[in-house]
């Protein structure tokens, strides 16, 4: 479902329509977060140039809390 869609579904009268888009939003940024931090895990050559070190130390865990969009599409 796009953005559009779950709105036209929305004003429909679809009551789901907005949190079923926002919930697909939140799978999908979950799956990019736990690759993006595997893959940078994984790297380990040049631990000690500055930009794998803050790549390394700043990495979100994949089970952490992440940011609501529930306010922007409310």
């Amino acid at each position: 479902m796009t953005g559009a869609s779950a709105l036209a579904a929305h004003l429909d009268g679809d009551g789901q329509a907005l949190e079923s888009y926002r919930a697909q939003l939140a799978a999908i940024r979950t799956a990019y977060q736990r690759n993006h931090h595997t893959a940078y895990s994984l790297e380990n050559r040049w631990s000690d140039r500055p930009f794998w070190q803050r790549r390394h130390t700043s990495l979100p865990h994949p089970a952490a809390p992440q940011h609501s969009i529930r306010k922007e599409l409310a």
